[in-house]
């Protein structure tokens, strides 16, 4: 924000009321707040707090009847604020100082005066500083918030608005995500059942342990984990984690009070050597549509193992997102139905390097990586003998664009001014997007033949209930970008086409 004023700074302390400007990416207000003797009392544009690290910048103005020397702010027509008649040339901008370095006119440091708090008619009491300010645009616009309490802190919010990621440990203990365990225990032994009854296996590795099942069934089926990949029906145990108060105090610091639950929801089978559960380098904005691009998607990764590099966890790309763009993918890498993006498009659209600006991102059980929908990530090989399990889930704010192609609405999961709001699941899985599929009912804008859409690292769900034992996976981000390789799920996707054009 660019600042032209008339006039001289005043050698003599501040008196009487005082404006604190807050300056906020997209939201410029003014809250007017009374200060005495050099006390300011600081606050925030939704509660008292200790200043965030993004209310920057953030000028002390003087209220003085004194029209004709007021600061001329970016053009802008900003609200009056009570009680203060005008802004006069008497104040101190603290934006772009090194924090501690700007003194205002009473000789106090900026950041002191900024960081103080009136306790009644009792003496001033220090808070907190606020976190560095970040030296390079941190997000793109609009996306960014300031710091409200939750389950992340200043500083982890400072560092997701940054660099696009933040891993937050010992969110949940071990207990608490053993149902949702349990519930993939239960998951993959109907699954063992089904190929067991369609005679794609002999024996259904029963006294295997959720750390080995699936990967034992893969020896007999290749394509287990990718069925169980596909299942579309969310257990009541994922339910209950994605509206875990951490988790969504987490959400409302990112997005605000509205928040959906996004549909895309993934269950992470990753399997040792499983080249179907190696996604490249992609963003996930790719699988999804245009109109959501600029619609700021929440994502917690959530592994329920210890996620190593050695069993394939996540990298993830600080700073890719800073650009707001969508770098140029295509499809399908190798066997798989996943886009991918190369290196030199990274730099080029992106403006960040895979070999420098990549972070290996080891999550402990109870951990959560939250990332957002523009920054690079990929997950690596799973080199250990046993199944790297994960789930993510997804929030946004609920009046925007999802980008699912129309196939299903996000979810309700907080409103503003209803602490208690309670998420009607119910309704919300009544939307099967398995039978839009199936029936080859197609979503507002185009066509969707045989898979739902745009999820994250590339999945769909075709074919995941009932006795359908069908293993590949197709969906319109193949229509989105160009195919450079053919192979099984891409032909199925093609084929699938020709027969609703002849149809």
């Amino acid at each position: 924000m660019r600042l032209q004023w008339r006039g001289r700074l005043p050698s003599h302390p501040f008196r009487a009321t005082t404006t604190l400007l807050l300056r906020i990416p997209r939201l410029d207000r003014l809250v007017s707040s009374p200060l005495s003797s050099g006390r300011p009392v600081y606050r925030s544009v939704e509660h008292s707090c200790q200043p965030p690290p993004h209310l920057r910048p953030l000028l002390l103005l003087r209220s003085s009847p004194q029209r004709d020397c007021a600061p001329q702010i970016s053009s802008r027509k900003l609200p009056k604020a009570g009680g203060c008649t005008c802004l006069s040339a008497s104040f101190l901008l603290l934006a772009d100082f090194p924090h501690g370095a700007a003194a205002g006119p009473c000789g106090r440091s900026a950041l002191a005066m900024a960081g103080t708090q009136q306790q009644g008619t009792g003496s001033a009491t220090p808070a907190a500083a606020p976190p560095p300010a970040p030296t390079t645009v941190p997000a793109p616009e609009g996306w960014v918030r300031p710091w409200s309490p939750g389950l992340l802190s200043p500083e982890e919010l400072e560092q997701y608005w940054r660099d696009g990621f933040v891993v937050k440990n010992n969110v949940f203990k071990p207990e608490e995500l053993r149902p949702v365990m349990e519930a993939i225990d239960r998951m993959v032994d109907e699954l063992a059942q089904r190929l067991l009854a369609a005679g794609r296996i002999t024996d259904p590795c029963a006294g295997a342990s959720f750390h080995t099942r699936l990967a034992q069934l893969e020896r007999h089926y290749p394509h287990a984990s990718v069925l169980l990949h596909k299942q579309g029906k969310l257990p009541d145990a994922f339910a209950q984690l994605w509206a875990h108060p951490r988790l969504l105090s987490a959400a409302r610091q990112l997005l605000g009070e509205d928040v959906g639950g996004h549909p895309v929801w993934n269950l992470r089978c990753k399997t040792p050597q499983q080249e179907q559960a190696t996604v490249p380098w992609h963003q996930d904005t790719a699988y999804l549509g245009r109109e959501c691009w600029d619609v700021l998607q929440v994502t917690a990764w959530i592994p329920l193992v210890n996620a190593t590099r050695r069993n394939g966890c996540m990298q993830v790309v600080r700073g890719g997102h800073r650009s707001g763009k969508t770098a140029p993918h295509t499809g399908c890498a190798g066997g798989t139905w996943y886009l991918s993006m190369d290196e030199a498009a990274v730099q080029r659209e992106l403006g960040v390097d895979l070999q420098r600006d990549a972070e290996t991102c080891e999550v402990p059980l109870g951990g959560v990586l939250f990332l957002n929908n523009l920054v690079p990530h990929r997950s690596l090989n799973n080199l250990s003998g046993e199944i790297r399990w994960s789930l993510d889930l997804r929030w946004q704010k609920l009046d925007l664009p999802n980008g699912f192609y129309g196939l299903k609405p996000c979810i309700r999961m907080c409103q503003a001014g209803q602490p208690g709001y309670q998420i009607d699941w119910a309704a919300w899985a009544a939307i099967d997007r398995q039978v839009l599929q199936k029936t080859g009912s197609p979503p507002a804008g185009g066509g969707a033949q045989q898979e739902a859409a745009g999820q994250d690292e590339g999945e769909g769900s075709a074919g995941g209930g009932g006795e359908d034992l069908d293993d590949t996976i197709v969906g319109p981000w193949m229509d989105s970008w160009p195919l450079t390789h053919s192979n099984r799920h891409v032909e199925a996707w093609l084929a699938g086409k020709r027969a609703i054009t002849k149809a």
